[in-house]
Parts: structure tokens; sequence; C-alpha cells
């Protein structure tokens, strides 16, 4: 299968009109690329990017277009394959998981959930060797110091009741 033109336009003109494709987006949720995307694959219906990985027939539509782009493509869109794959692993179970890295392997698309799965697996790793006693020292600390901070203030204003905090 060819990657579609109009999916390769898409994603091309999100790029260059810097659409929001943080997967985790507080403010707008990636909402206007998602809509786009849906739109792009030829969905009529809203379809919740919570299940959009568990229906296999919304899935397939979009993995196939995933698995089709060349490296090159691949690279150059890499934030929207980074937005895809981070919504198709974070709330799906791991037999999804598991259809989704058969489906890409072998790919560019693959490759680049290949390195976002070392580079989680790392951070985790590292997060694994920190040193518990070391961490809860370090929280102590910050406790005293805000505890400091806090009595500092508490003075001043018992000396001083009618200072402002604008002041």
């Amino acid at each position: 299968m060819t990657v579609s033109p109009r999916f390769l336009w898409m994603l091309d003109h999100a790029r260059k009109e810097q659409m929001c494709m943080d997967p985790f987006c507080g403010t707008c949720g990636a909402t206007p690329f998602m809509k786009w995307v849906e739109r792009t694959l030829g969905l009529e219906e809203f379809v919740p990017w919570q299940t959009f990985f568990r229906r296999r027939q919304y899935r397939d539509l979009l993995l196939d277009q995933l698995a089709s782009l060349n490296p090159d493509q691949a690279e150059a869109n890499f934030h929207a394959l980074k937005f895809f794959l981070t919504r198709a692993f974070s709330a799906n179970p791991p037999d999804v998981q598991l259809d989704i890295e058969n489906r890409l392997r072998d790919t560019p698309a693959g490759l680049i959930l290949a390195r976002m799965k070392k580079h989680h697996e790392d951070r985790m790793a590292n997060r694994a060797l920190s040193d518990p006693e070391l961490a809860k020292a370090r929280r102590e600390e910050k406790k005293k110091m805000k505890a400091e901070i806090h009595r500092k203030r508490v003075e001043f204003y018992r000396a001083n009741p009618f200072a402002s905090d604008r002041a």
C-alpha cells in the first residue's frame, strides 16, 4: 500500500502551520490536529481517541498510512508520529500495543516507535537507579527550607501588621 497524498499533505501542512501535536496538551488537547486526521482518514463520525486504537477498523486506517511512510517522510513528520504512537501506547491494552508493533515492524514508523520505546526504557531505568535514601534526604531538606521561609514570612507580618503583599 502507498501512502495517501492527502494524508501526506495533511502531515506537511500541520507541520508548517505548527499545529499543536502534544498528545496531552492541557490547552487544546491537540483537538484541531486530531479532527484533521479523522477527516483526512475519511471518518464521518467523531471517534474518541481513547477508543480509536482499540477499534481495529479505525486503527488499521491510520496504521496503513504510517506503515507506508518512507524514511524521509517519517523523520520529517516525527512529531506527528510521536503524537500517534504516544496516543496508541498510553491507554491501550498490551494486545493492541503488540498489534501496533507488529504492523509497524520493519517500517520507518516502526523504527521511530523502537526509538521511543528505548528512550522510555532508559528513562525508567534511570529512575530505578536513583538512590531512595538520597531522594528522602532531599525531600526533608526541601521541607526544612520551606518551613524556614514560612517562619520568616509569619514573623515579618506579625512585626508589620499593615504591610501589604503588594509592597
